[in-house]
C-alpha cells in the first residue's frame, strides 16, 4: 500500500489523491481477507519464558569433602510449539589419607527439546513469516478451520502442521570419573584418572495422517537412536622441586582415548489412530538402518618447566600421538613446543622505574600441534553390501582409499609483552603466526572414478595477527569500585599453497592460492542503469594480455565471477565495565566486529527484481528505481522480467560491522548485618540480559551470522530476573 502511495506522489499527486488511487487498486495485489489482515508473525512467534533453579551444597571435614548440586531449567521457545527442559545433578567426593588421595565425580543430565523445522521449510516459522505467507493469506477459514489455500507455501499452513505433527529430541548424558594419587616423597607424585562419558539421544519425527506430509502414507514416523561412549585414561608422574632460587616442574604422562558410537534408525507408515503414535502401531515398516564407529588414540606426553628466582622461565613439552583415523604408516607423529619469558621488572636496573612501572614481562613461544581428518576411516578403501542386484546382495565401492592421508600440522609462533602502569593499568599484547602444512580439505577427483571429492592433505595456509587487552582499575575506594577492560584482535588468513591446482570453487567461495579461505566468489554488481532501471554487472573477463575487462552489461550471464569480499573481519573485540557501589553491582559487555562480510542468500526471494513477485518483500525495495533519472542501487521491480532473478552477485554481499551490548547484569546484595539477623550467608537479587542492543551496518539479519546466510535463526534477546541464596 505504501509503495502505491509513494509511486503516485512521485508523479505529482497529492497525498489524498495517492491514497485514493492505492485504495482503488490494492485488492488486485494484496486483498484484505474478510476477517482482516493476518498476523502470521504474531501467530508463529511468542515471547519465551525461561525458568532456572540451582541448588548446591558443600560439606565434610579436613580430609574428606563432599559436593553436590541440582539444576532445573525450563525454557519456552520463541517459535510455535517449541521448548527446552533440562534436569541435571552432580555429586563429588574427595578424600586424603596420609600420602594417598582418592576422588570421584558423577554427573547426570536429562534434556527434552521440542523443536519446529527451520531454514527454507514450509513449516519453518522464520521462512514462512518472512517470505511465503503474506497478511492477505488468512490463517483460518470462515468456519474456523485452518486455511490451506496457500500456493506459495505449497498449500501448507505452518500453524496447523506444527500443531498436528511432532518433533522432539531427548538426550541423557552421564559422566563419571575416578582419580587416585600417591605421593612417594615430597614433590614426587603418581596419579591416575579414568573417565567414562556416555550420551544417549533419541530423535522422533512424526507427520500425522491429518498433515500434508503424512496424508499420502496415512501417517509417517521416524525414530533415530544415537549412543556415544567415550573412555579416557590418564596416568601422570609429576615432580615439583624448589632448590634455592631454582624451581622445577616436570611431568610424564600416558593417555588412552576410546570413542565408540552406535546409531539406529527406523521408519514406519500407516496409522489407523492418532492416540498412540509409537512405530509399533504403524502398519507398514519402511526402513531400518544401523551403524557403528570406533576410534582410538594413544599419547605419550612429557613436559619440563623451569624458572629462576621468578624472573627467567623456560618450558619444554613433547608428545607423540597415534590415531586410528590414519593408516598404520602415518598413524604416529611427534608434536612439541618451547617457550620462555623474562620478567624484566625484577632486574636491579629497573628499580628506579617501579614507581610508575608496576610490571614488565616479555614472552615467546614456538611449537607444532596436529589436527586429524574429520572422517574416521578416510584412509580406507571401503565397499558397501547394503545394495542389491536382481534381489541379491551386491558390492558397491563407497569410499576411495587414501593410504597417504596424514596429520595436519600447525606451526605456531607467538611473541608477547605484559606491562603495568601505576598498579592500575595492565596491558597484554601478543603477536602470532600460525602456519599450517598438510592442510586437510576435500580435494576434487576425476569423476570417472565415480566420486567427486576425497579428503586429503592438499596444501598450506597461514594465519597471523595480534591480540591486545588493556585492563584498568579506574576507581578503587571503600564504597565504590570501577574496572574497565577493552580488547582488540586482528587475524589475516591466506591460502599459501594447494595441491594439484591453484584454485577451486566451493559453493559461493573460491579456495585460491594467495587469498583468504573465506573469499566470496560472485559476479560483481555495477549498480542500476539510471535510464532503464536494469541491474548492471562488470564483465571481469580476462583478456589474452592478462588484463581484466570492466565493461558493464545487463545480462548477468555475460559477467564472470571474481573475488568480491572476505567473510572474515579484520578487527574484533569487546569492552567490559564492572562497577560496584556498596551492595549494588553493575557489569556490561559490548562486543564489536569490523571488516567482515556475509552473503544474503534470502535476497533472491525478498529483494528480487520480479523473479518471485508473489512472496513477501523487504522494505529495502522502497528504494527501487521507478523512473528515468533515479539514482539507486535497487533495480526496477517488474514481475517476470528477463533478468529479475538473483544471479549470485555482489549485490547480496553485506558488511557484518556491528557493535552489540552482549551482556548486562545489575544486582543488589543484602548487607551483612541483615544477613546475620536472618541466618543467611549471602543473598542477592539480580537482573541480566543478553543481546540487548545492536548497532549494525546491515539490518536485514543478525550481524553475527557469517558466510552464506539463509533463514538462520538469530541469537535471541533474553531477560532474566533471579535470586541467589547462600546458607
Amino acid at each position: 500500500y505504501e509503495g502505491f502511495v509513494n509511486n503516485q506522489m512521485d508523479k505529482g499527486k497529492t497525498l489524498a489523491e495517492a491514497q485514493a488511487y492505492a485504495n482503488s487498486v490494492i485488492d488486485n495485489y494484496a486483498a484484505m481477507p474478510e476477517g482482516g489482515y493476518a498476523d502470521w508473525v504474531g501467530a508463529l512467534f511468542k515471547r519465551g519464558l525461561q525458568q532456572n533453579y540451582d541448588f548446591s551444597a558443600i560439606g565434610g571435614s579436613d580430609n574428606t569433602r563432599f559436593t553436590g548440586s541440582l539444576n532445573y531449567t525450563n525454557q519456552e521457545g520463541v517459535s510455535l510449539n517449541s521448548g527446552f527442559e533440562r534436569f541435571s545433578g552432580r555429586l563429588g567426593f574427595n578424600n586424603k589419607y596420609r600420602n594417598f588421595e582418592l576422588g570421584m565425580n558423577a554427573l547426570i543430565s536429562l534434556t527434552d527439546n521440542k523443536a519446529t523445522p527451520e531454514d527454507g521449510y514450509y513449516a519453518s516459522a522464520l521462512y514462512t513469516s518472512r517470505y511465503s505467507l503474506t497478511p492477505s493469506d488468512p490463517i483460518y477459514n470462515k468456519d474456523g478451520s485452518y486455511n490451506t489455500n496457500l500456493p506459495l507455501n505449497g498449500n501448507y499452513n505452518p500453524i496447523y502442521e506444527n500443531t498436528v505433527n511432532k518433533y522432539y529430541t531427548q538426550n541423557a548424558r552421564t559422566f563419571a570419573s575416578i582419580d587416585a594419587g600417591y605421593t612417594f616423597i615430597e614433590g614426587l607424585k603418581l596419579s591416575t584418572t579414568f573417565n567414562v562419558d556416555m550420551a544417549y539421544t533419541k530423535e522422533f519425527r512424526y507427520w500425522s495422517p491429518l498433515s500434508h506430509d503424512g496424508m499420502k502414507d496415512s501417517g509417517d514416523a521416524r525414530m533415530g537412536f544415537y549412543q556415544r561412549i567415550n573412555f579416557n585414561s590418564n596416568t601422570l608422574l609429576s615432580y615439583v622441586k624448589k632448590i634455592g632460587r631454582h624451581n622445577i616442574d616436570a611431568a610424564a604422562a600416558y593417555e588412552v582415548q576410546s570413542k565408540n558410537t552406535d546409531y539406529a534408525y527406523a521408519r514406519a507408515t500407516g496409522y489407523g489412530q492418532l492416540v498412540n503414535i509409537d512405530l509399533d502401531n504403524a502398519t507398514t515398516p519402511k526402513q531400518t538402518s544401523q551403524s557403528q564407529t570406533h576410534e582410538n588414540m594413544v599419547s605419550w606426553v612429557a613436559r619440563v618447566n623451569y624458572d629462576y628466582n621468578s624472573r627467567y622461565y623456560v618450558g619444554l613439552s613433547f608428545r607423540r600421538d597415534g590415531s586410528s583415523r590414519l593408516a598404520p604408516g602415518n598413524r604416529w607423529d611427534n608434536f612439541w613446543a618451547v617457550s620462555g619469558s623474562w620478567r624484566a621488572i625484577e632486574e636491579d636496573f629497573m628499580a628506579n622505574a617501579k614507581s610508575w612501572l608496576s610490571d614488565l614481562k616479555v614472552r615467546a613461544s614456538y611449537g607444532v600441534n596436529g589436527n586429524l581428518p574429520y572422517s574416521l576411516y578416510g584412509f580406507y578403501g571401503t565397499y558397501s553390501t547394503s545394495n542389491s542386484y536382481n534381489g541379491y546382495p551386491a558390492l558397491v565401492e563407497s569410499t576411495i582409499a587414501n593410504p597417504n592421508l596424514s596429520w595436519e600440522k600447525n606451526y605456531a609462533a607467538n611473541i608477547g609483552l605484559d606491562f603495568g602502569l601505576f598498579s592500575r593499568i595492565n596491558v597484554t599484547f601478543d603477536w602470532y603466526r600460525r602456519y599450517t602444512k598438510d592442510l586437510l580439505m576435500s580435494k576434487t577427483v576425476n569423476n570417472i572414478s565415480g566420486f567427486d571429492t576425497i579428503i586429503d592433505n592438499v596444501g598450506e595456509m597461514e594465519n597471523k595477527g595480534f591480540e591486545l587487552e588493556i585492563m584498568s582499575t579506574n576507581i578503587d575506594r571503600k564504597d565504590f569500585y570501577w574496572t574497565t577492560s577493552i580488547n582488540f584482535a586482528s587475524n589475516k588468513n591466506r591460502i599459501v599453497k594447494l595441491a594439484d591446482v591453484s584454485e577451486y570453487e566451493d559453493g559461493r567461495y573460491i579456495r585460491r592460492e594467495g587469498y583468504s579461505y573465506g573469499s566470496l566468489y560472485l559476479r560483481e554488481y555495477a549498480g542500476v542503469d539510471p535510464q532503464t532501471g536494469l541491474p548492471q554487472y562488470y564483465t571481469n573477463k580476462k583478456n589474452d594480455d592478462g588484463t581484466v575487462s570492466r565493461d558493464i552489461v545487463n545480462n548477468p550471464n555475460n559477467a564472470f565471477k571474481t573475488i568480491v569480499a572476505d567473510i572474515y573481519p579484520w578487527l574484533t573485540g569487546g569492552f567490559i565495565n564492572t562497577l560496584q557501589y556498596r551492595q549494588i553491582a553493575l557489569s556490561f559487555n559490548f562486543t564489536y566486529s569490523l571488516g567482515g562480510h556475509s552473503y544474503d542468500n534470502v535476497m533472491y526471494a525478498t529483494q528480487d527484481d520480479g523473479y518471485s513477485a508473489s512472496g513477501n518483500k523487504s522494505v529495502a525495495l522502497r528504494e527501487r528505481w521507478q523512473q528515468p533519472g533515479d539514482v539507486t542501487d535497487v533495480p526496477r521491480y517488474v514481475s517476470g522480467q528477463q533478468y529479475g532473478g538473483w544471479f549470485n552477485s555482489s549485490r547480496g554481499v553485506h558488511s557484518t560491522d556491528h557493535i552489540r551490548l552482549k551482556n548486562l547484569t545489575l544486582s543488589y546484595s543484602l548487607p551483612h548485618k541483615l544477613l546475620e539477623s536472618i541466618k543467611f550467608r549471602s543473598a542477592k537479587i539480580y537482573f541480566s540480559g543478553t543481546n540487548l542492543l545492536t548497532w549494525a551496518k546491515y539490518k536485514e539479519y543478525d550481524p553475527e551470522l557469517q558466510g552464506v546466510v539463509y533463514f538462520n535463526v538469530p541469537p535471541l534477546r533474553t531477560y532474566a530476573l533471579g535470586i541467589e541464596l547462600g546458607f
